[in-house]
C-alpha cells in the first residue's frame, strides 16, 4: 500500500564548495607578425641558403636601411629559442652583415610555434586562476553554474565539509590541462604557481532535494545519488532545520503569532492535513459552520466565538492549538508550531516551522460544544446566541441543546408573564428550524397551563393576549383554547361574567358558547319572562328579546303559545312595533339556535303565533281606511284570487263599521253589536246567525292554526257579502220606521 504524505515536495538545497585560488605565472605569446615569418621560411626553406642574409634581404626588396629591424627579431626570436645559430655561436646584431642564412636554424618550438602563428612576447605574467571543488559532486570546475555565496549567508556551516578536498597539485594539474578555459593563448608556458588559502563557500541548487513527512517521521532525499549520499554522510539535523526553515513558505505571516510554540511531532495523532506556515491566513480561511480561535478570526466561519470566551473554553477541554472549527458535524484543530519531527536516517529531530489540521475525537467536539453552549446560558444577552444554539444543534445533529437553552432561559424567569416573553423571542429565532417545532408545542403547552391557573376577572384581558400569542404556536382551535383561558375564571366567577369577559375580547360569539353556553341560559330567561342584566352583546340582544317577548303577551294576551284566546282590542300599530322588533331580534340571534334548540324552537312559535295575528290585524287596517268600499266587487276580487282570509277580515270590518253606523257607536265590538237587543231591526234571526258566523270565522284565525275549526267556502263567504251590502244599504231613520 503506498505511503500517505502530508508533505511532498521539492525545495532547493545549499551544498558546500571550495574555492582554491592559484596565483600563476606565465610567459605571454603574441601574434607572428610579418617579419617572423619571413625569417623563419628563409631559414627553413630558402633556396639562398648559402647567401648572406642581407644579400637575400637586398634580393627581396628590403631596403638596406631597414635591415636593422629584422635583425631586431632574430635577434629575439634566438632569445626566446626559436631560433638558434648552429654550433652555440653567440648572435650579434653588428655582425649581422656576415652571417649566412645556413648558420641559423628553427628550434622544435620555434616550428610549432610558427605552425601556430605565435611566438611569445618575452613578457611574464601572472593570472589569479580559481579552482572550485563540488564536495557533494566530486567535480572540479572552473566556474560553477550557480551562484555562490558566503557561508555566513548561507543556510550551512563548516560541519558539512567532508574530509575529501584538493592539495596543490590536484590543483596545478587541473589548471595545466584547462589552461585554454582559464584564457590561456596557444604557446603560453606556465612559469609557476603560488597558492592562496583555500575557502569554503556554498551555492543552492533549486529543486534537488525532495522533503516528505507522513504520519510518522520526514523523509530527505536529493534527486543524484551523490548529493543525496554526501548530505546523509555530512550534513547535521539542526543544518537540515535550517536550510529547510529558512525558505519563505516556512515562515509563519508577521503578526500572526506572538510566539512559535513547540511540539513534539510523534503526540500528535490524527493529523487530516499538513500546510506550510505561510499559507496560515489562508487556513484560517477555511470555509467552516462553527469556530473558535485564539488569535486572528476565521471569516468564513457561519458562526463565530468571542475570543475571549475561546481560551477558557479550550483550558476547561485541555484543548492546545490556536484554532478550532467543525465542518460536516466534525472537529478539526489548527496547530501553528515548531515540530520536532523524526528524520529518517538520522538520530535526532528536524526542527520544522508546519501547520498541522488535527482531527479530533468526538469526545472531545463534545467537550467543546458543551463549553460553547454553557457559555451562551451564562451571558447577559442570551438571545444574541441563537444563531450559536442553532449551529450547536446542526453540529451535534440533536435538538438537546436547544431543548436545554429554552428550558434554562425560560425557567430563569421571574414570572409566568416573563417566561412567555424570553419564550416567544426564542420562538421568532427559531421558528423556521425544523427540529423547533416540537421543542416549541411542548414548552408551550407547559406555559399555557401555568397561565390559564393564573386568570383572574381583572388580568383576563392581558393573560388572554398572552395565551392567544402561544396558541398561534400550538394552533388550538377556537373551542379548545378559550376552555383552557376560560377554565379557572368559570371555577371563580360563574357562567354569566366569564362570557363577558370572554366575549369582550373575542369577535367569534360561537367559539365562546362552545366554552360557556349562556345562549341557553339566556333563551330560559326570556321565555320565563326574567331580566336579562348582561352586559354582553348576546346577553344585551336577549334582554331585548325578552323585553319584546314580554310586551307581546301582554298586547296580545297570549302567554303561551297554544291559548285559543287573544285580545280583540289590540293596539295594532304598538303589536306590529313590538313584533317587528321580536322579528328582528330572533332573526339576529337565529345563527344561535343550536346552543338552545328546544328553547329556540319556542321562541320561533311565539313569533309564529304573533305572526297570523299580525296578518289579521294588518289585513284589518288597510280595511278600516275606508271600509265603505268594501262592497261585493271588491269581495269578488279578493275571491278570485283565492284570498279567502283577507274577503273573512274586510267584510268583518265592513260589518263592524255598518253596525256602528246603524247603532249609532263608535268603535263598538261587534259581538256586543250583534248581542244587542235591537239587532233584530236589521237582521233576520237566519241572518243574524250567519253574521255570528261571520264574526267567529274571523276570530279563528286569532287561533293557533292546530286549534282553528271554522269552515268557509266562496259560497259562504258571498252570503255573508249579500247580508253585509244589506245592512250596507240601511239607515237609522228607516230602520226605526219599519
Amino acid at each position: 500500500m503506498e505511503n500517505k504524505y502530508f508533505i511532498n515536495f521539492e525545495t532547493a538545497w545549499s551544498f558546500p564548495i571550495i574555492q582554491y585560488v592559484a596565483n600563476t605565472s606565465y610567459v605571454e605569446v603574441r601574434k607572428a607578425s610579418g617579419i617572423v615569418y619571413i625569417l623563419i621560411e628563409l631559414i627553413r626553406e630558402s633556396e639562398y641558403i648559402e647567401e648572406k642574409l642581407v644579400v637575400t634581404l637586398k634580393n627581396l626588396g628590403v631596403p638596406y636601411d631597414i635591415h636593422y629591424i629584422f635583425g631586431g627579431e632574430l635577434a629575439n626570436m634566438i632569445d626566446l629559442r626559436i631560433v638558434t645559430m648552429k654550433a652555440n655561436r653567440e648572435f650579434s646584431l653588428s655582425l649581422l652583415d656576415m652571417y649566412y642564412i645556413s648558420d641559423f636554424e628553427v628550434t622544435e618550438l620555434g616550428k610549432r610555434l610558427f605552425a601556430e602563428g605565435t611566438i611569445p612576447t618575452g613578457n611574464n605574467s601572472i593570472k589569479k586562476l580559481n579552482v572550485y571543488y563540488d564536495l557533494a559532486t566530486k567535480d572540479i570546475l572552473v566556474k560553477p553554474n550557480y551562484r555562490l555565496f558566503r557561508y555566513d549567508n548561507s543556510s550551512i556551516d563548516e560541519s558539512c565539509i567532508g574530509k575529501a578536498q584538493l592539495n596543490n597539485d590536484d590543483v596545478e594539474l587541473f589548471i595545466s590541462e584547462n589552461m585554454n578555459r582559464y584564457g590561456f593563448r596557444k604557446g603560453e608556458a606556465i612559469a609557476g604557481y603560488e597558492h592562496e588559502t583555500p575557502e569554503a563557500l556554498a551555492y543552492k541548487l533549486e529543486d534537488a532535494v525532495v522533503v516528505q513527512i507522513d504520519n510518522e517521521k520526514m523523509y530527505l532525499s536529493a534527486h543524484d545519488k551523490a548529493r543525496n549520499s554526501y548530505i546523509k554522510e555530512n550534513y547535521a539535523v539542526d543544518v537540515i532545520s535550517n536550510i529547510i526553515g529558512a525558505k519563505k513558505k516556512y515562515h509563519f505571516p508577521d503578526g500572526v503569532l506572538s510566539k512559535i510554540p513547540r511540539y513534539d511531532y510523534s503526540e500528535v495523532c490524527n493529523v487530516e492535513q499538513i500546510t506550510m506556515p505561510s499559507q496560515l491566513l489562508n487556513m484560517l480561511a477555511v470555509k467552516n459552520q462553527l469556530s473558535l480561535s485564539t488569535g486572528i478570526v476565521m471569516k468564513n466561519s457561519e458562526c463565530v466565538i468571542d475570543k475571549n470566551e475561546v481560551l477558557e473554553i479550550f483550558e476547561q477541554g485541555g484543548i492546545e492549538g490556536y484554532a478550532c472549527y467543525f465542518e460536516n458535524g466534525k472537529l478539526y484543530k489548527i496547530i501553528p508550531g515548531n515540530f520536532g519531527v523524526e528524520l529518517e536516517g538520522f538520530q535526532s529531530k528536524c526542527q520544522i516551522n508546519l501547520i498541522i489540521t488535527q482531527y479530533m475525537s468526538d469526545e472531545h467536539a463534545t467537550q467543546v460544544l458543551r463549553g460553547v453552549f454553557l457559555k451562551c446560558i451564562e451571558t447577559e444577552e442570551p438571545i444574541k446566541r441563537c444563531n450559536v444554539i442553532k449551529k450547536l444543534t446542526e453540529i451535534s445533529c440533536c435538538k438537546d441543546y436547544a431543548e436545554q437553552f429554552t428550558f434554562s432561559l425560560v425557567k430563569k424567569q421571574k414570572n409566568t408573564e416573563d417566561q412567555i416573553d424570553i419564550f416567544l423571542k426564542l420562538n421568532n429565532q427559531f421558528a423556521k428550524e425544523k427540529w423547533w417545532s416540537e421543542i416549541a408545542i411542548s414548552q408551550a403547552q407547559d406555559l399555557l397551563n401555568d397561565l390559564c391557573a393564573q386568570v383572574t376577572i381583572d388580568n383576563f384581558g392581558e393573560k388572554n393576549s398572552l395565551g392567544e400569542s402561544l396558541n398561534k404556536i400550538l394552533k388550538k382551535n377556537d373551542l379548545e383554547y378559550l376552555s383552557l383561558i376560560a377554565r379557572n375564571l368559570i371555577l371563580t366567577e360563574g357562567d354569566e361574567i366569564a362570557y363577558e369577559a370572554m366575549e369582550s375580547l373575542n369577535d367569534n360569539t360561537e367559539s365562546v358558547l362552545g366554552v360557556i353556553n349562556i345562549f341557553n341560559t339566556y333563551c330560559v330567561s326570556v321565555l320565563n319572562g326574567e331580566t336579562i342584566s348582561s352586559q354582553s352583546k348576546l346577553g344585551r340582544q336577549c334582554a331585548l328579546l325578552g323585553q319584546a317577548l314580554s310586551e307581546l303577551k301582554e298586547l296580545t294576551g297570549i302567554s303561551e303559545v297554544t291559548e285559543d284566546a287573544a285580545e280583540l282590542d289590540i293596539d295594532a300599530g304598538r303589536f306590529i312595533q313590538v313584533l317587528a322588533t321580536y322579528d328582528d331580534t330572533l332573526k339576529k340571534l337565529e345563527k344561535y339556535k343550536l346552543y338552545a334548540v328546544e328553547q329556540f324552537n319556542a321562541l320561533l312559535a311565539f313569533h309564529e303565533r304573533y305572526a297570523d295575528i299580525r296578518e289579521i290585524v294588518g289585513i284589518e287596517m288597510e280595511a278600516l281606511k275606508n271600509p265603505s268600499h268594501i262592497d261585493k266587487n271588491y269581495i269578488n276580487q279578493m275571491l278570485k284570487k283565492s284570498r279567502y282570509k283577507d274577503a273573512i277580515c274586510d267584510l268583518h270590518i265592513r260589518l263592524q263599521y255598518e253596525l256602528n253606523r246603524l247603532f249609532g257607536t263608535h268603535n263598538a265590538q261587534t259581538y256586543d253589536l250583534l248581542s244587542d237587543d235591537g239587532i233584530t231591526r236589521y237582521l233576520s234571526e237566519v241572518e243574524l246567525r250567519e253574521m255570528h258566523d261571520l264574526r267567529k270565522c274571523r276570530n279563528e284565525f286569532q287561533h293557533p292554526t292546530v286549534k282553528r275549526s271554522n269552515k268557509y267556502s266562496e259560497r259562504i263567504i258571498k252570503g255573508w257579502c249579500e247580508i253585509v251590502e244589506k245592512l250596507g244599504g240601511m239607515d237609522h231613520e228607516s230602520c226605526s220606521e219599519n
